[in-house]
């Protein structure tokens, strides 16, 4: 029995003092893996809100027209720096990453009745570089929130396989086959990767001033190359407010430096609310496809009990294309008065808010769990890759079932749960799920992407629960 117990210890020591090796190795097959999933994605892909980005970038970033376009402004200014200076660019075709392409075509863009939104990133932009660079922050992110999840434990068996969960997080097609997009997903992604490291660091490592500083400019990040991620910024407040640096060194400035940046934050979105083309018509891609008679009788009926203009029953379900120029009552209604009477409906029917989102009404609105797969492709518009390396639903269904068992044996066992452990992966599922609700009542368009974030942070919570669980299981090292 000595024997064997001094063979378990042994084998911890030598992993112990072999660990910086073994994290080595990890990182540098998941960047391996990373590499090839990056060259074996066949194309680039351009979009309609690329061309809007690539607009924008053109401009000067003291104009009034790069802030007010609109669109939050730190993709065009990441644009701006990938700009093609040559006059007789290579053509891509003919490229040295065009090796690794499977199609001669490696540059595709949305199918539109133009192909203006192609032409004008395609011809102004070094999109290899730009992709590349997306591809490198993407990597270095999961690398660092791997490290930063990892160093919640102090088994040092947990640490490593906690570090290997999340790098295999990292190779989810959801997140890697955005690196050849020329969009904010991308990066946006890698900004959540970032901001959860520093709540894990910011809560168990160093409650320092430094850190929450550099903290509250990463969510700065995330609302200005994302407007979707202003949601994910109220929910995080609280958290930070109330837990993470209750005690720290000096909570007056704590406190001042997070009122400072909201009231920032607001200013700047109010502005984006009510300048550019974007502010328009706010509703109108929101709910054009609910008001119809498909499922949504309720929200047509409070909408033409609310002041809204009759329509012709062949306009009805079709706003998304419906004429508005040919409707000038309609139109001006919809403009000034179709966002507070949405609002207003959100509020006074909770039951909509909370459950409608789960049912299915018609095929053109599928219910929210639908967009929990990881395999998130937008339509066909995602490039293919060869390499598919993800976490399947399947891997939930299978994590929640650990989960369970695993608390039902810390109370067979009498063992006790740290409480303030779980906070953050709880605070996560959470939020999570309140993202889900928020983003599908406040941006119906092109979901599947929207909702990447939620899904990544579901995915995120229960793997920490299940290392934070599992810790309580296995021994501690000395």
């Amino acid at each position: 029995m000595n024997s064997y117990i001094n063979s378990d210890k042994n084998k911890t020591i030598l992993i112990n003092n072999y660990s910086t090796g073994i994290y080595c190795a990890i990182i540098l097959l998941f960047i391996i893996f990373r590499i090839l999933i990056y060259f074996e994605t066949e194309y680039f892909v351009i979009w309609f809100d690329s061309a809007q980005f690539a607009a924008t970038s053109f401009a000067s970033v003291w104009s009034n027209l790069f802030w007010s376009d609109g669109i939050p402004p730190l993709y065009p200014f990441f644009l701006k720096h990938f700009t093609t200076l040559s006059s007789n660019p290579i053509p891509i075709e003919n490229s040295f990453l065009s090796l690794f392409s499977y199609n001669p075509t490696i540059i595709k863009g949305i199918e539109l009745l133009d192909n203006y939104p192609y032409l004008l990133v395609k011809n102004n932009f070094d999109i290899i570089s730009a992709s590349l660079f997306q591809f490198l922050f993407s990597t270095l992110s999961c690398v660092i929130f791997a490290l930063s999840f990892s160093s919640i434990f102090k088994n040092i068996y947990i640490k490593l396989v906690s570090t290997t969960f999340i790098l295999m997080l990292g190779m989810e097609s959801s997140i890697t086959l955005w690196d050849k997009h020329i969009l904010t997903e991308s990066i946006s992604i890698s900004l959540l990767f970032i901001t959860i490291s520093f709540l894990i660091h910011i809560k168990y490592v160093a409650k320092n001033i430094i850190f929450l500083v550099l903290f509250l400019l990463i969510l700065i990040s995330l609302s200005f190359i994302k407007i979707t991620n202003n949601y994910l910024i109220v929910l995080l407040i609280p958290l930070v407010v109330f837990h993470f640096i209750k005690g720290n060194y000096n909570y007056k400035i704590n406190y001042a430096l997070l009122f400072s940046t909201l009231l920032s934050l607001f200013i700047f979105n109010q502005y984006m609310l009510f300048n550019g083309d974007r502010s328009n018509v706010p509703m109108k891609d929101l709910i054009s496809s609910r008001i119809s008679t498909q499922g949504y009788e309720d929200i047509y009926y409070y909408f033409r009990n609310s002041g809204m203009p009759e329509l012709p029953k062949d306009t009805i379900g079709k706003l998304w294309t419906a004429p508005f120029e040919d409707y000038p009552e309609l139109n001006d209604w919809w403009i000034n008065k179709s966002s507070k009477t949405y609002q207003t409906y959100l509020i006074t029917h909770p039951g909509y808010f909370f459950f409608r989102p789960f049912q299915y009404t018609n095929e053109f609105n599928k219910p929210v769990y639908n967009y929990l797969t990881p395999d998130l492709h937008f339509h066909e518009q995602v490039a293919p890759t060869k390499l598919k390396i993800i976490f399947t639903d399947t891997f939930l269904w299978i994590s929640f079932s650990v989960l369970s068992l695993l608390l039902l044996s810390i109370f067979i066992k009498n063992k006790t749960i740290d409480i303030d452990n779980t906070l953050l992966p709880i605070f996560l599922l959470i939020s999570g799920t309140a993202l889900y609700l928020i983003i599908w009542h406040a941006d119906l368009g092109e979901l599947d992407r929207h909702l990447i974030q939620c899904a990544i942070m579901l995915r995120i919570a229960i793997l920490m629960l299940l290392m934070i669980f599992a810790s309580f299981l296995v021994k501690k090292d000395h």
